[in-house]
């Protein structure tokens, strides 16, 4: 390749740059819309470009163009999910995740773990491209067409099965009820042209709706947002980013499959990920998907997303194969451009942590809520703020179906009063962070911990909200060793002498024998008599007419729930 060719993809990697900052730094503005206003203008475009670039190379250094602005939209736009709560489809479930660790300081750790993913997922695609082409190319490409109707649903199941208890029937009905929504939007049956004049589609609504308004109005309250340090330089690894662009061919593949649900497909694939690793891993994703969905189109011609309907209508029928030079460029570009992102986005990153701790959170959330109602406005119109509205309402159940965090204090304020300074509280409602956040702010005397901690991520973020000591209702060595490395107390779950010893071994500071309920005293006592060396906790069914067998039998001590704080009794 000559080196004059390297020097305009270089030229074109810089102009796509530009455009990728614009739509992912700017909520509302999506790289597919600019991508169409170049194929709008393509015949303009052409002719312009044509000027210093031999006109053979013209619609190469078009695409070029395009496919550079969708990797850096695809890195950037994590920063306002982060600092704005504003999402579009592939950061909608980075916003909780970035917003925690926004509010204990450390944006910044956010930032650089997606973008690292994203340094990460182009790389890797990049490797894999020519395989994945061959590979895509035999009869598996044909069959993973015939199964794209089974595999959305299974994703919707999966992401259904991942709650627990009542949230999955909340989860089913939101699901459907949005995905009605969806196709009502989609289908043109709701007009879309706003006070600017142009139809822009319904996606701003949509999204923002789903999933910005309803972050934001749940950190409405917080006084200000902390200053925010940049210490860690690497806080993930590859491994993230590696699973991302394994589960990224997958959502560059099939339609309908963004970032956000494949991230739930790695979850299940690959394990839990913290909040760190979520990040990473979904930010890969994104990056994958741009790099899968562009291999997709060289194979079938499909158009997985709106920039490669805009490179279909700029090379028309052109055939692209891992030997064409266009592929090349395309690779090249990718290369490119992935290393400006990363640094674009952690520059841009420590741009908004510096200017976001000196401002008032809650006017900054008002002003933000009203920047979006404004903006639907002027590109959807009148129809658009209804969206708005019923989307926000839909994506705010899941916050207000639970129990309310403002009890929290009162509570163990009585508890205290009542001469237990100690109180677990359960994760089993969404309301636990920050109820825990705020009896470790507001109640200094009181110890408190965080009950039925399923996996890593929601043992960090009980660690970060204030818990000192972390309950499991099972024994899962991840939880444990999370939980010792923090320097907290850990209090798994087991019911058989197996089960307790693999515990202690693995490092738990007491083991929570779970439920005493059906086990009873004498169960206990025949346990403790080998396993006397290990502390064990009653838990399940203890209350002031048993507490003293279940502690004459061994156990130090125990957990009451129910029998002490009554539900009604806390909200009346």
């Amino acid at each position: 390749m000559e080196p004059d060719l390297i020097l305009l993809i270089l030229y074109m990697c810089i102009a796509g740059s530009l455009i990728g900052i614009v739509s992912g730094l700017i909520p509302g503005i999506h790289v597919n819309t600019l991508a169409a206003l170049i194929v709008i203008f393509q015949d303009s475009i052409s002719s312009a470009l044509s000027s210093f670039i031999p006109i053979d190379y013209v619609p190469a250094m078009m695409v070029c163009c395009i496919m550079s602005a969708a990797v850096m939209h695809s890195a950037v736009d994590f920063i306002p999910s982060t600092f704005m709560g504003l999402p579009d489809a592939d950061s909608a479930l980075n916003v909780l995740p970035a917003h925690r660790l926004l509010f204990e300081g450390k944006g910044m750790i956010a930032v650089r773990s997606a973008a690292i993913g994203s340094l990460v997922g182009a790389f890797t695609s990049i490797v894999l491209a020519i395989p994945m082409y061959y590979l895509l190319s035999t009869w598996l490409g044909e069959y993973m067409d015939s199964i794209t109707v089974g595999v959305l649903l299974l994703v919707l199941i999966l992401m259904i099965i991942k709650e627990d208890g009542r949230n999955r029937a909340i989860g089913t009905a939101l699901i459907i009820v949005s995905g009605v929504i969806g196709i009502i939007s989609m289908s043109g049956m709701i007009p879309s042209i706003g006070f600017l004049g142009f139809d822009s589609g319904l996606m701003l609504p949509l999204l923002s709706g789903l999933f910005g308004m309803p972050a934001i109005i749940m950190f409405q309250g917080s006084s200000s947002i902390p200053l925010q340090s940049d210490e860690n330089r690497r806080p993930v690894g590859l491994l993230p980013g590696i699973k991302g662009v394994l589960t990224g061919s997958l959502t560059g593949w099939f339609p309908g499959i963004t970032s956000t649900s494949g991230a739930t497909i790695a979850g299940y694939i690959f394990g839990e990920e913290d909040s760190k690793g979520f990040i990473s891993m979904t930010s890969s994703i994104g990056t994958a998907s741009t790099m899968f969905a562009f291999i997709t189109f060289c194979i079938s011609g499909s158009e997985r997303s709106g920039t490669m309907t805009a490179v279909s209508n700029i090379i028309e029928n052109a055939s692209i194969t891992p030997g064409s030079e266009l592929f090349t460029i395309v690779m090249i570009t990718l290369a490119i451009t992935s290393v400006f992102a990363y640094f674009v986005t952690i520059s841009a990153g420590q741009i908004f942590s510096k200017v976001i701790s000196a401002i008032d959170i809650n006017r900054m959330n008002l002003m933000i809520i009203a920047f979006t109602v404004v903006l639907t406005y002027l590109m959807t119109g009148y129809w658009g703020i209804i969206l708005l509205l019923l989307c926000t309402a839909i994506g705010i159940i899941p916050v207000i179906a639970i129990e309310d965090a403002n009890k929290a204090v009162p509570l163990a304020k009585a508890l205290t009063e009542g001469g237990l300074p100690a109180a677990e509280v359960t994760f089993r409602t969404a309301a636990g962070e920050e109820a825990i956040r705020q009896i470790a702010q507001n109640c200094p005397d009181v110890l408190v911990g965080a009950g039925t901690v399923l996996n890593i991520d929601q043992c960090d973020r009980a660690i970060a909200a204030g818990a000192k000591f972390i309950v499991s209702p099972d024994t899962k060595a991840a939880v444990i060793k999370a939980t010792i490395e923090a320097g907290m107390v850990s209090m798994p779950g087991a019911m058989t002498p197996t089960e307790i010893v693999t515990a202690y071994d693995l490092g738990a500071d007491f083991v929570k024998v779970f439920p005493t309920s059906g086990l009873g005293a004498s169960y206990i006592k025949a346990v403790c008599a080998p396993l006397n060396h290990i502390r064990l906790l009653a838990v399940g069914g203890v209350s002031e007419k048993n507490v003293d067998e279940f502690l004459k039998a061994g156990c130090v001590g125990a957990g009451v729930g129910g029998n002490l704080v009554n539900k009604q009794w806390i909200k009346n």
